[in-house]
């Protein structure tokens, strides 16, 4: 809805200035500027949508700027944070410390599963598509609520011990992962739910 909303809002002001330009009829103003929009309508795919999903163009550009902001910037700060932490592991090799560490992460998958459901059901419950509910719904899909149920009851703890220290980087590199990646889906189930309160408004 706020993607066809704001579509409607550049051909319409384009229209008027095509208007004014060629000094041409609505009809001819109409067809140029639905001429120039066409492409941006047309079914397209990307390997940064999941499945090779068809969208329309000016919604996978948004689609795939979303994603990258996502998953990029994501792996990198799990990744700044997982190597620091090995690092700090092979330094103080507290047991209690880490103790708490793993109980932290377990708090922020319980919010963030909770946070995730509450979400998907006020979504599903409104009826009505964003941009930032499409997005928020291909992103937390069934099998990551699960993933992130299990890391939140300790089925899957954060490690320190292990043999090779690469194991130690990549099992934990995905359990922080799965701790930074459902906060963008989840500012912009905030932005959809923002949007619908100002629609009721108007």
């Amino acid at each position: 809805e706020d993607i066809k909303l704001e579509l409607t809002d550049h051909i319409a002001s384009e229209i008027e200035v095509v208007l004014v330009e060629k000094e041409c009829s609505f009809e001819e103003a109409l067809k140029i500027v639905f001429e120039k929009w066409s492409p941006e309508l047309i079914p397209s795919t990307s390997f940064w949508t999941p499945n090779n999903m068809k969208l329309p163009r000016i919604v996978l550009n948004k689609y795939k700027v979303e994603y990258k902001k996502q998953f990029v910037t994501g792996s990198i700060i799990a990744l700044v944070v997982v190597i620091s932490g090995a690092y700090l592991a092979k330094m103080i090799p507290n047991e209690t410390f880490f103790g708490y560490l793993r109980t932290a992460f377990q708090a922020i998958f319980i919010i963030e599963f909770t946070a995730i459901s509450i979400s998907k059901y006020l979504i599903w419950k409104s009826k009505t598509t964003t941009f930032n509910s499409f997005f928020f719904q291909k992103q937390t899909g069934i099998p990551l609520l699960l993933f992130i149920l299990f890391l939140a009851i300790g089925l899957m703890p954060m490690r320190f011990v292990f043999p090779d220290f690469k194991i130690v980087i990549g099992y934990n590199f995905m359990i922080v992962c799965y701790s930074i990646w459902p906060i963008r889906p989840l500012q912009l189930a905030l932005q959809h739910f923002r949007y619908m309160s100002k629609l009721k408004q108007v």
